[in-house]
């Protein structure tokens, strides 16, 4: 097997899953600006990321109730509505005493581009919200890819072939005891 250059094995990993790398937006001059998968992220990237993260913890949340699929309430096990704790919209802290509007998709945009980058991104009509839902998008194309791998894995216990193959060890999992 020869070396690849970083670059080269990201490519290819996305090329294995079958995802874009990247998405590429025209920004209007001569350097679009790239969106990298969030699998994809480079150190930089996921480290800004990362920091506004923990910054958003700090923002004002809300307990908000958790419905089933027929939009009925989750109950916990004491009975009561289960909740989950999500940002309030807008989104705000308060900074100093004074309440502050923040927005998450615009603080993501300049994590992933850095201020220059999201200023040049918004001149040529971009929207904060909609780089929020294209990297949604990868994600959740990212975890349906893996499913449906895993599913087909025949070495997977919900493979397409099941255990058929396997070694009486490995189909029984250790000490030949059922697992």
């Amino acid at each position: 097997m020869s070396a690849v250059t970083p670059r080269r094995a990201l490519e290819q990993s996305a090329e294995y899953w079958g995802v874009d790398l990247y998405r590429e937006y025209d920004v209007g001059d001569d350097e679009p600006l790239q969106l990298y998968h969030p699998e994809y992220f480079d150190d930089d990237t996921q480290q800004a990321y990362d920091e506004l993260m923990l910054e958003v913890e700090s923002w004002e949340h809300e307990d908000v109730p958790v419905y089933d699929a027929f939009g009925r309430p989750v109950m916990d096990a004491d009975g009561a509505p289960k909740t989950v704790s999500q940002l309030k919209t807008p989104h705000r802290k308060i900074i100093d005493g004074k309440l502050v509007l923040q927005n998450f998709n615009v603080e993501m945009c300049k994590a992933m581009w850095g201020e220059e980058g999201y200023k040049r991104f918004k001149a040529a009509g971009g929207s904060a919200n909609q780089v929020a839902v294209d990297l949604r998008e990868m994600q959740v194309e990212f975890q349906k890819l893996m499913k449906e791998r895993l599913k087909a894995d025949p070495k997977s216990r919900n493979g397409a072939a099941g255990t058929q193959g396997l070694s009486d060890a490995d189909r029984n999992g250790p000490a030949g005891q059922e697992s």
